[in-house]
């Protein structure tokens, strides 16, 4: 067996390699180069969501649906989560924005406590409250027939996801009861 190099297709390919065209119709007097490609960088991809129905967290895998109404509704259902993902995303890259250029939030990458991110994704957020835990004790035992509840105290990551999602810290604390 013998090996050539097609040189042409070579060169080629290396000459579109990591670039990409732009097009905008915005005049260059309103909206330069460099800003025009910080613009388009920075982009929200809409394909990214059906991405996400396809991973792990959403899982859309093959179902034995019987019915066109059933599987419109896991569809929907699951079309919700991925807004909901989405959302998250932006209310925590905006957050972080506006905090400053060099702001980050570190911690949620497992096994690399201190490699940070301004971009985090929710789904890597809603990993760092894995470990969260509610322990409801029942009225028998718990004083003057009351339930009492324990809840694991949160972390300063995950305190600081809450204050980046909007979500005050009350909305988990006033869980604990008792």
């Amino acid at each position: 067996m013998t090996v050539s190099r097609n040189q042409a297709a070579i060169a080629q390919a290396e000459c579109k390699a990591g670039w990409r065209i732009y097009g905008t119709n915005a005049p260059a007097e309103q909206l330069s180069l460099t800003e025009a490609v910080l613009a388009y960088r920075d982009q929200y991809i809409e394909e990214n969501i059906f991405r996400r129905l396809q991973d792990k967290f959403l899982s859309i895998t093959p179902v034995y649906v019987q019915r066109d109404d059933h599987a419109r509704g896991l569809f929907h259902l699951l079309t919700c989560g991925a807004r909901l993902l989405a959302l998250g995303d932006y209310q925590a890259k905006q957050a972080l924005a506006q905090e400053g250029p060099d702001a980050e939030l570190t911690g949620i990458y497992a096994g690399n406590p201190n490699r940070g991110t301004a971009r985090p994704i929710t789904e890597r957020m809603l990993q760092a409250f894995e470990q969260i835990n509610l322990l409801l004790l029942p009225s028998e035992i718990a004083e003057a027939g009351q339930t009492t509840c324990f809840v694991t105290p949160l972390s300063p990551v995950q305190e600081r996801i809450l204050s980046l999602l909007g979500l005050p810290t009350s909305l988990y604390t006033s869980l604990q009861v008792g």
